[in-house]
């Protein structure tokens, strides 16, 4: 069998799933012609796909250097790296695949999604739209050029993108609806969400939470499983994202919590749903021994990198205080973490457990409008899958718990979607008496 045969029917194999077929083929291949590009960037995608990032990237590197003219072997090279963290090198194999072919539509695309991670959600819509007159159908160019779109509060052209990758095949492989989703929802579009919601989601289970948010159910949570894979996704451009949107949860915490206790050091403290790490370094000053805690793999790792912890934990935020010993913090932060509390009566019973009396915890809700006769319940799970906390379900549930109201400021907490929303920084403490 000729080598373009061989290399056509492995990369079929591959398509289909059958990994072992591929890999004999491309060896087949490799030991008659050993610096065989396309079989060599093979081999790389065939690494990647049995979890060896490292030797997919070096054998992708070496098929480039063989044919610095193919970009698909450029386009698998920036995959590869983009998966394992190494953006900056990704974005350059994209940009060297398009140097090869700039009408290479999977380039554009992958390009354009990048860029939109680092911020520059206008050069990610140049790619995409690009991209999109390359390949009007392409599932992954329509969905991205709707994310992007809808970062720009360009709803209707945002609906338009995801309708068109829905009835062209579908979304991608891993891919759920939830962008789309909050679209038609902020559109007022909301049985068509649901039914897409119901539709495209419904092989996800973490999704269901999703999906009870839109149709106004009112669990007390969202799920773990839920949180840590959202933001393992959102890892990535979590800054970036925060900082178009005009986030200033950090801030407006940081701000009360050196209002309310001005000059106080805290000995042991603890970042819950610490992120990325954004509070850490405007809290680092006033405090001892700094513990990040968070669901998110991803989001721990890059929280790492900013070097303000002296210890990092995966954990569910409530039953990590509450395993922690009695009166062992001084200060407990939770910005822009409890709207995927809920009901935060089980983190407040673990706070009078933990914090040592005097001890504070300052923390940060998307700001539920006040139920005037006290009969609403005050925390609400929203359509974006957030829950929204009144000021009063807040003081009632310190109040229960035992922790003491101190201080709040009320602020804008972000824009999304062209939406502002408020926000409300507050500090409880543990009576010292």
């Amino acid at each position: 069998m000729k080598i373009a045969n061989m290399l056509g029917k492995a990369a079929t194999q591959l398509g289909r799933g059958r990994v072992g077929e591929a890999e004999k083929l491309v060896a087949r291949i490799l030991a008659a012609a050993p610096d065989q590009p396309q079989a060599i960037g093979l081999a790389g995608v065939i690494a990647y796909q049995k979890g060896d990032a490292a030797r997919a990237a070096a054998r992708l590197r070496r098929a480039t250097a063989l044919a610095p003219d193919d970009p698909a072997l450029w386009n698998n090279l920036g995959n590869v790296l983009r998966a394992s963290g190494q953006e900056t090198d990704a974005l350059a194999a994209y940009e060297a695949a398009l140097q090869a072919d700039p009408f290479h539509a999977d380039a554009l695309c992958n390009l354009g999604t990048l860029r939109r991670a680092a911020g520059d959600v206008e050069a990610s819509l140049d790619c995409l739209e690009r991209a999109r007159l390359l390949a009007p159908d392409h599932p992954e160019v329509n969905h991205n050029l709707g994310i992007t779109l809808a970062m720009l509060d360009r709803l209707e052209e945002a609906a338009d993108a995801f309708e068109r990758c829905v009835q062209g095949g579908g979304l991608p492989p891993g891919v759920a609806p939830v962008w789309y989703a909050r679209v038609l929802h902020r559109l007022g579009r909301v049985e068509r969400a649901i039914e897409l919601m119901e539709a495209e989601g419904a092989a996800d289970p973490s999704h269901v939470f999703h999906l009870a948010a839109l149709k106004g159910e009112q669990p007390a949570h969202a799920p773990d499983a839920y949180v840590s894979s959202h933001f393992d996704d959102f890892a990535a451009f979590f800054d970036t994202q925060l900082a178009r949107l005009g986030y200033r949860g950090p801030e407006a915490l940081a701000d009360l919590l050196a209002e309310a206790a001005p000059g106080r050091h805290f000995d042991r403290a603890v970042d819950l749903g610490c992120g990325t790490g954004l509070l850490g370094p405007l809290i680092r000053a006033s405090c001892g021994h700094l513990t990040g805690v968070d669901l998110s793999a991803e989001m721990l790792r890059r929280a790492e990198a900013r070097g303000c912890y002296e210890a990092l934990a995966r954990a569910e935020l409530a039953a990590h205080t509450a395993a922690l010993p009695p009166a062992s913090l001084d200060l407990a932060a939770c910005c822009d973490t409890l709207i995927y509390v809920g009901r935060v009566e089980p983190l407040f019973a673990a706070l009078t457990h933990a914090l040592a009396p005097g001890g504070l915890f300052a923390a940060t809700v998307e700001l539920e409008p006040e139920d005037t006769d006290g009969a609403g319940e005050g925390v609400r799970l929203r359509a974006s899958a957030r829950y929204g906390h009144s000021e009063a379900y807040l003081r009632r549930a310190a109040g229960k718990a035992g922790l003491e109201w101190w201080a709040a400021a009320p602020f804008p907490l972000r824009k999304e979607m062209g939406e502002e929303i408020a926000g409300l920084a507050f500090v409880l403490e543990k009576p010292a008496g």
